[in-house]
């Protein structure tokens, strides 16, 4: 198959190195100038030995036909090569959010909605690869219902600041309330704290409170952990053998769950639906960002 990276920044690479990984042999990416492509190609070839071809040109890109694409562009880009790539019947897997572009107005936003929900039954997928984690806990665990309360934390060392921070990992905590508790209304929003590396806000969801606690700074320490009605799960990532290692544990009983790693899932995921020629209804995509701008606005 052919698949195409569009952007070959910090995510892009890892986008690359996992496609190659998974099977495309030669990965292609379009980026800006002639020489971040060669740089970019000598860097995948010299750390990863993997060999792929770059593009400046959109168009020379999907001259030869592409099988799939996945963006990776800067947010205010993503509308527009989505839009391309959709009216072209390239399946397309997005990094999060869908788009964003902090000149967007509330109604900005609802009529681009509107003009991607026209493309029914094609292949969009959006990386909420994080819902892995509760989809983990359903297998391995018996979660007491109701579930009456639900805290998620995530810091990073990113460098968005204030709001950037909510629209940058909501996503994320999103994807894990979805599948946790399904598509259900956000009631009774408080946006407690936004300062300069934290974004945090809670609201009532189905019989839930739920917290989302968000930070960005070079100076933080890393996490990513939930707790289910009392119970805290944290993610461990670890290096054995120069092999990485995701899993999740249970900081109640002990009980730790390895697992792939959740975005190796979700692009093989995206394979799958390219190879297959699947269609996935596309509306199930924009449950994640729909959310994520209930919070924003």
């Amino acid at each position: 198959m052919r698949i195409a990276v569009l952007g070959a920044g910090a995510i892009g690479k890892v986008h690359i190195r996992l496609l190659n990984k998974l099977g495309i042999e030669e990965p292609c990416f379009l980026c800006r100038t002639v020489e971040s492509g060669q740089a970019t190609a000598k860097y995948l070839h010299k750390e990863f030995g993997i060999r792929s071809n770059f593009y400046t040109c959109f168009d020379a890109l999907v001259s030869n036909g592409l099988d799939g694409a996945t963006v990776c562009l800067p947010t205010e880009l993503h509308y527009e090569y989505l839009m391309k790539l959709l009216s072209s019947q390239i399946p397309v897997f997005c990094e999060k959010p869908l788009f964003w572009n902090k000149l967007d107005s509330r109604k900005d936003v609802t009529l681009k909605l509107k003009e991607i929900s026209k493309f029914k039954e094609k292949i969009l997928l959006v990386n909420t690869c994080n819902s892995c984690f509760i989809k983990t806990v359903k297998r391995h665990e018996s979660v007491c219902e109701p579930i009456e309360s639900f805290k998620f934390n995530f810091f990073t060392n990113g460098l968005n600041r204030y709001w950037d921070i909510g629209i940058d990992l909501l996503p994320h905590a999103l994807s894990l309330l979805v599948e946790l508790l399904g598509n259900c209304e956000i009631k009774n929003l408080k946006i407690d704290q936004v300062e300069y590396n934290r974004f945090f806000c809670s609201f009532c969801y189905d019989k839930a409170h739920v917290e989302f606690d968000l930070r960005e700074s070079q100076d933080i320490t890393k996490e990513l952990s939930f707790i289910i009605n009392g119970t805290e799960y944290k993610r461990l990532q670890e290096t054995l053998n120069s092999n990485y290692r995701v899993s999740l544990k249970n900081l109640e009983n002990g009980n730790q769950y390895y697992m792939q790693d959740p975005f190796e899932v979700y692009i093989q995921k995206f394979l799958d639906s390219c190879k297959n020629k699947c269609t996935s209804d596309i509306e199930d995509s924009l449950t994640n960002f729909n959310k994520m701008c209930e919070i924003i606005f």
